[in-house]
């Protein structure tokens, strides 16, 4: 059986969204955890903090952030503006911002595997808008989507812009220590609802339901 009592999810959560964004000096900052770790195990860093101990990293290159709404949410709650600088990122828009052309600069989307962020992605590759796109998800993509992604990409001609594709499972947000929610306002009544009668529609609320909680169980490291 889990203790969760000797886990912090929010930690946990937070150092998966900090090895997602620090690419460079990967090995100096694991390093700096391990050292870390039996003094915080019991408490959780505050912004000020993180930011601190990041700051003794050297950046290699700056790079941009793009999310969506979603994952804008995630985010926030465990970092802040001093913590996003101090990993290398310089900005943070979103994706369905109108974003300027910077050529020489890489981009990390973190978003929700939709179509409509799908859409979008692959519209910045074909104007070039970046120098490379480091795309993470927030949840498990589907295989449809995925192929859906590589046909867009192939045939607009521009495959070479993606440097990687990750299923993050992060898609839940910390509210506290070991406290999460799914954002998912007025779910029991409308899986309670009488006149949903589309075995699809329900799946649907029921797949994403169980998605966030596959990726609670993941930052835990165990499945009940």
């Amino acid at each position: 059986m889990l203790n969760t009592k000797s886990i912090c999810l929010m930690k946990r959560q937070r150092h998966a969204i900090i090895e997602m964004l620090q690419s460079t000096n990967k090995q100096s900052f694991d390093s700096d955890i391990k050292k870390k770790k039996s003094r915080s195990e019991k408490s959780v860093k505050t912004g000020s903090d993180l930011g601190k101990s990041l700051t003794e990293l050297n950046i290699q290159k700056w790079r941009i952030l793009i999310l969506d709404d979603s994952c804008r949410d995630i985010l926030t709650s465990l970092l802040k503006v001093g913590d996003l600088r101090a990993l290398g990122i310089t900005l943070v828009l979103g994706i369905k911002d109108d974003r300027q052309h910077i050529p020489d600069t890489p981009a990390i989307y973190f978003v929700m595997p939709t179509e409509e962020n799908i859409e979008l992605i692959v519209r910045d590759c074909e104007n070039d808008l970046y120098e490379s796109i480091h795309v993470n998800f927030a949840q498990s993509t589907s295989r449809s989507l995925l192929e859906k992604f590589a046909h867009e990409l192939v045939m607009r001609e521009c495959t070479n812009k993606i440097s990687k594709i990750y299923d993050q499972f992060m898609n839940y947000r910390c509210i506290e220590k070991n406290f999460f929610s799914l954002d998912y306002t007025e779910a029991l009544s409308q899986l309670l609802d009488p006149t949903i009668k589309s075995e699809s529609e329900m799946m649907t609320k029921i797949e994403k339901i169980a998605s966030g909680l596959v990726s609670v169980s993941m930052s835990y490291e165990s499945f009940p």
